[in-house]
């Protein structure tokens, strides 16, 4: 048996010797020796892993406690496969019945309702798969991407086995027909560590949006209060307050966001709120009634 997990890698041979190798600062890999030439089958989460051995019992091999270290007392013998998500570990024993232990918030322990006895195990990142004695397929879990769920098409099939992906799922049929569920591919493909690109896209555009509409706002309310004011007193005020937006407009906006900015704390509020005084001086020029005029005198005519 070979197995990857996060930033490890696991190997059972022949005559149940383990072997794990990868990042030992994250990852518990190392390998109590007792189990060594009794080890039958490795179940790996993101940062540990269990083992099944001959006598039929599953035991955590490594040395650091964490959720699936605990090893429920009723798999102390009798068990017949394991598998693991993420964060979750289960084993179906020989009467059908099915453990699971370790983090299940994503609902890895709400066993659905078997027709027949379990007879192999399946994990994904967040839901297990079960491929049962009269050849039905069961998964639940989670459900985000519909691997939780399986298809009719699935279940019609005579099914040989089964392998689980991150978000999807792979039947394989007895004539050799490949038949999947899960997650299908992402929109605009994904960046190079595997993230959704159209999802990024969009939440990152959230945040862009609230900033310009929050700045737009701002800005909005300071230059109709300004050039109002100006508008109404007239005078030394107009000329007061149209000087200095003329400062402020003139000066060039990047700069001049990062300096209001730079006392703030840095979130979208501080962005939104460094470019609406940015702007403000745009607004109060043109509501004021000397900032629509030209700096020109005007010219008077004579009959």
């Amino acid at each position: 048996q070979l197995e990857a997990s996060f930033q490890f890698s696991a190997a059972v041979t022949e005559d149940g010797q383990l072997y794990l190798w990868g990042n030992q600062n994250l990852s518990d890999i190392k390998v109590k020796s007792a189990v060594q030439g009794h080890v039958e089958k490795v179940a790996l989460t993101t940062y540990a892993y269990v083992a099944l051995l001959d006598d039929g019992s599953v035991v955590y091999s490594g040395f650091q406690s964490n959720a699936i270290s605990t090893i429920p007392e009723s798999l102390s013998s009798g068990v017949v496969d394991i598998a693991a998500t993420s964060t979750a570990v289960a084993a179906v024993k020989e009467d059908g019945s099915i453990v699971v232990w370790g983090g299940t918030d994503r609902g890895e322990n709400k066993l659905p309702t078997f027709e027949s006895k379990p007879t192999e195990l399946y994990g994904g990142r967040y839901h297990f798969t079960a491929l049962l004695e009269s050849g039905e397929v069961v998964s639940w879990g989670d459900n985000f991407h519909g691997q939780g769920v399986v298809p009719k098409s699935v279940q019609d099939a005579d099914i040989k086995t089964v392998f689980a992906g991150f978000y999807q799922n792979y039947a394989v049929t007895q004539s050799g027909e490949i038949k999947t569920w899960g997650l299908k591919g992402y929109a605009c493909g994904t960046d190079d560590l595997g993230r959704d690109v159209l999802n990024r896209i969009i939440n990152g555009g959230r945040v862009t949006m609230t900033v310009g509409a929050v700045s737009v706002i701002i800005s909005l309310i300071i230059g109709i209060i300004a050039g109002g004011l100006s508008g109404y007193f007239g005078g030394w005020v107009d000329m007061l307050i149209m000087r200095v937006s003329e400062v402020v407009a003139g000066m060039p906006f990047i700069p001049f966001a990062m300096i209001l900015s730079g006392g703030w704390t840095s979130s979208w509020w501080s962005c939104a709120s460094s470019a609406g005084p940015a702007s403000a001086a745009w607004s109060a020029h043109r509501s004021s009634p000397s900032g629509n005029r030209s700096m020109l005198p005007p010219l008077r005519l004579s009959a």
